[in-house]
């Protein structure tokens, strides 16, 4: 699991440890080797991370600029702005599997399983061996609206480095920042390069993460 310790505090106590849903930015299964049911099992656990929705009282950093932004746009365009609406992002999930997963490809996904994506599908999963990295993307369109779809990338040795760099971006994306972020991407230029070798749409069944800002 992947927490901000700085702003929240852990509850350790004999076996495990609680942490509060709003600290909580990623959790990462790892599992020895591919099968259908351990999937499945991965698919459960991401259900469950889905499941809960964290509450944080206060608008953050990033929501007070955004206002503070939209307020100056107001004064200068002579338009009143009424407010924000935002869907918060979801607890990111990743999976990684060391071996096996050779036949896995989009033909796997059966009308049943692409009923769960939304909701059980890891936002970004690897099967090391066979060197796969199926990333599951999103796109607003204002309100609580959008799309979503997987990608699905070959990538052999780089695979590893290009989940890595995927996991860091969807961490990113849940994190207060006040430096530049990191997007190892700006680093390792030939990632930018990479495209799917096959993307699949799926059913939304949650809002989009966004701020839409409504005006008058």
């Amino acid at each position: 699991m992947i927490w901000d310790s700085q702003n929240y505090p852990s509850l350790p106590i004999s076996e495990h440890s609680f942490f509060f849903a709003d600290s909580v930015r990623a959790i990462l299964e790892c599992k020895s080797g591919w099968s259908t049911d351990e999937f499945h099992d991965v698919m459960v656990k991401c259900r469950a991370a889905r499941e809960i929705v964290a509450m944080p009282s206060q608008l953050n950093i990033i929501d007070e600029i955004e206002i503070l932004r939209q307020q100056v746009a107001s004064l200068h365009e002579g338009v009143v702005h009424e407010g924000m609406l935002k869907a918060p992002h979801q607890i990111g999930t990743a999976a990684v599997f060391l071996t096996g997963g050779q036949t896995f490809n989009p033909t796997w996904i059966t009308p049943e399983v692409a009923e769960e994506i939304d909701d059980a599908w890891p936002d970004a999963l690897l099967l090391l061996e066979p060197g796969q990295v199926v990333i599951k993307k999103y796109e607003a369109t204002g309100g609580f609206g959008g799309s979503g779809w997987l990608e699905f990338y070959d990538l052999d040795k780089d695979a590893l480095l290009v989940f890595t760099t995927s996991l860091l971006a969807l961490i990113t994306e849940r994190s207060v920042q006040v430096e530049d972020p990191l997007y190892i991407s700006n680093y390792v230029l030939d990632i930018r390069d990479i495209t799917p070798t096959h993307t699949v749409k799926f059913r939304l069944t949650r809002p989009v993460a966004q701020r839409t800002h409504i005006w008058r």
